[in-house]
């Protein structure tokens, strides 16, 4: 009984040291089949392929080409400078040595996002677009305002040429009548005091020969050479020609009469030519003023339309930089505005990018 029992003890070792045996001899036998395997697929068709690089062999393709006075059939490859690129694989993180942030100038829906977080973007790469029609809208109206107010502009100045023109001719015209009164009435003034003249020597003789023909009579009537009548007739004369004396001596005044009159005239043709002066200052400095406000116009209306168009191609959002997009914060769809403010960027892009490797090695990058 006691044997019995300590046989059937012994059994689950003996079972155990059997599997063990089993293993290790499959352990000894699966490397030795596989290098046989290797060496019937892989060493063997090695050895007979012209392309082997078994030239040191004893048995290999190269050797019996040498053994059987053969050439040995080679690959030629032209020598040239190549990039050679490196690259190592590991865990690690990538930290941003500068961050710029990517926030909305304009308000509008954000189109097409053309990036995503991970992906590395170029200079001048568009990142996303906003909707652009409003704002192609404001670059058609700030055209069409600023060719109104260079019409506005063109019109002034061609009216205000004509109007310039015309008191322009005004002023000339009252400067010649001006001129035509003062030539008058300096030729007046001469006539006047020529005939003036003349008139009172006529009348001064007259006077002076009826005078003494009166004296003679008198002395003959006296004596009574003469009749009476004949005195009468010479009296009669010389009363005449005193009178003619006097209306040539009252025809001075007439004459100052006259110069009076033609000198009014002349102020008339001065004060007109004035007026015409100053009609014509005053277009001027209205002109310039309407010029000068129709120039700012002008000028106003490019710069909204600079304006406009510098909104506009806000529409479509750009690298300013080589980098890596580290975090997107926007989607297709979304209503941006450029006057609420962001807590976080519509984009972060990082540039130049460094990676830390777990192990500690650090390989930096421009990309």
């Amino acid at each position: 009984m006691k044997e019995e029992v300590n046989t059937q003890e012994r059994s689950p070792h003996q079972k155990r040291s059997l599997i063990s045996r089993s293993i290790l001899m499959l352990l000894v036998v699966a490397p030795i089949g596989v290098m046989a395997v290797l060496t019937l697929k892989v060493l063997l068709p090695s050895l007979n392929n012209p392309e082997s690089k078994f030239y040191s062999s004893s048995i290999g393709y190269p050797a019996r080409q040498r053994q059987a006075g053969k050439p040995i059939q080679v690959k030629a490859v032209t020598v040239s400078r190549q990039n050679l690129e490196s690259n190592l694989a590991a865990p690690g993180e990538s930290v941003a040595l500068q961050e710029v942030d990517v926030r909305p100038e304009i308000t509008g829906v954000v189109t097409e996002v053309l990036v995503a977080e991970g992906e590395q973007v170029r200079q001048g790469q568009p990142l996303l677009r906003i909707e652009s029609s409003e704002f192609e809208d404001q670059v058609r109206r700030a055209v069409n305002q600023l060719a109104i107010a260079q019409a506005q502009l063109e019109a002034v100045e061609i009216s205000g040429m004509a109007r310039l023109r015309q008191l322009e001719n005004d002023v000339r015209s009252a400067q010649a009548r001006l001129e035509e009164a003062e030539a008058r009435l300096s030729k007046i003034d001469t006539l006047a005091e020529e005939q003036r003249k003349n008139r009172i020597e006529a009348a001064q003789i007259m006077v002076a020969t009826a005078e003494k023909r009166l004296e003679k009579l008198r002395i003959l009537q006296e004596k009574g050479a003469i009749a009476q009548f004949q005195l009468y007739d010479a009296e009669d004369s010389y009363a005449a020609s005193v009178k003619e004396l006097r209306d040539a001596q009252q025809g001075i005044f007439d004459d100052q009469n006259n110069r009076f009159i033609n000198r009014d005239f002349y102020l008339t043709r001065q004060q007109e030519q004035l007026d015409a002066q100053r009609a014509l200052e005053s277009e001027r400095e209205t002109i310039n003023r309407e010029l000068g406000k129709a120039k700012l116009t002008v000028a106003t209306r490019s710069i909204e339309l600079e304006d406009a168009k510098r909104d506009l191609s806000r529409t479509v959002i750009y690298a300013n930089g080589d980098g890596l997009v580290s975090s997107l914060n926007v989607h297709t769809g979304d209503f941006i505005n450029a006057q609420w403010g962001y807590k976080e960027p519509l984009v972060i892009r990082i540039m130049p990018v460094s990676w830390r490797w777990s192990w500690g090695l650090a390989i930096a990058a421009t990309s």
